[in-house]
């Protein structure tokens, strides 16, 4: 099993709010080049040109980033219709309530959309 890396989407994001492609990305990540593909580079020892690629780190780690960064937890929720996201404060305040009518097939996909939301209310 391994972690899914976020999309282009969201690395464009991270980029905005100031992620640094100089963190150990943990070894690896996927790159996306300006004509979308996708590549994957060691990045302990050297890393491609910034203005030809988009780092784009794995789901977790742009998690831990955001909680350490920002104190902002995107906590990810399973109930019976599926799954969702909420976005807390790490001294427990509720920023983004759970919404009851919308979920998500799988952990990644609510992941994903809750790191979003996230990014929408991070000031760069």
């Amino acid at each position: 099993m391994k972690d899914e890396f976020v999309s282009l989407r969201i690395a464009k994001l991270a980029r905005k709010k100031g992620l640094d492609t100089q963190l150990d990305l943990g070894g690896n990540c996927v790159c996306y080049k300006k004509d979308g593909a996708i590549t994957t580079y060691h990045v302990h020892f050297e890393y491609p040109d910034r203005n030809q690629y988009t780092y784009a780190p794995t789901q977790a780690f742009l998690a831990r980033w955001i909680r350490t960064k920002f104190d902002i937890h995107v906590e990810i929720y399973c109930n019976a219709s599926g799954w969702g996201w909420i976005l807390t404060k790490l001294n427990g305040t509720t920023i983004k309530e759970i919404r009851d009518d919308i979920f998500f097939a799988t952990h990644e996909e609510a992941l994903e959309v809750g790191l979003t939301e996230a990014f929408k209310i991070i000031k760069p």
